[in-house]
């Protein structure tokens, strides 16, 4: 993990932007002042992943919302693989514990891989940086208890 060669961009304000959304994400508009416009960010996008594997906390959907937007502006959706946290951390625990049912929420997935939650909950960066440090965790740590 190279924290050091990680893309941070910050959108231009949308127009959705929503009272729920600046709840969740704590991102106001005043916030996104000075930011990218959506098919620039989407070449730094395409740029920085090239053909790498995307990993992510059901990366399905954000994969979903990223194609709405990249295949009518490049023709194209994404054709990276991808690696989904939450059914590698289910998997290892089945196969140690058949008879368990983890928690798979984010922070508790966190919690059981000892690993600290990185930055801001719900921030791009915070949440991928926390996400990489829990598969780092379930591919060489011990089979997590539940």
């Amino acid at each position: 993990m190279l924290t050091s060669e990680k893309l941070d961009i910050k959108l231009q304000k949308p127009e959705s932007l929503t009272g729920d959304s600046i709840k969740i994400h704590r991102i106001r508009g005043v916030d996104l002042r000075g930011g990218e416009v959506l098919p620039d960010a989407l070449e730094q996008l395409l740029q920085f992943v090239g053909n790498r594997p995307i990993m992510g906390y059901y990366i399905d959907y954000d994969i979903t919302v990223l194609n709405r937007f990249i295949r009518p502006r490049f023709g194209f959706s994404l054709p990276n693989k991808t690696i989904e946290l939450s059914h590698r951390y289910l998997n290892k625990v089945k196969r140690a514990n058949p008879e368990l049912q983890p928690d798979l929420h984010f922070e508790k997935i966190a919690e059981k891989l000892g690993v600290p939650m990185v930055g801001q909950r719900h921030s791009a960066l915070g949440d991928a940086t926390t996400t990489a440090l829990m598969y780092v965790r379930l591919l060489k740590g011990p089979v997590p208890t539940s």
